[in-house]
């Protein structure tokens, strides 16, 4: 689902930019073009997303996110 993931990240950025952090907001700005061409083949599960934060952390989810994310 890359447009979800990058439009996750593009609320990210316009967070960053209410709140003022600019390290969150520099740092969403590759994460989009990243969502968008490659989140079919890499991204490790669970990771948030922030900037704050590898992207290339793995991070375990919450069961209820785990539910959700769950396809029948």
């Amino acid at each position: 689902m890359p447009l979800a993931h990058a439009k996750s990240h593009w609320f990210m950025l316009n967070l960053g930019r209410m709140t003022k952090d600019w390290r969150v907001t520099a740092g969403q700005d590759p994460r989009i073009v990243a969502a968008l061409l490659f989140s079919r083949i890499l991204g490790p599960v669970g990771n948030t997303g922030r900037a704050r934060i590898s992207a290339f952390s793995v991070m375990p989810l919450s069961a209820d996110l785990e539910e959700l994310l769950r396809e029948d």
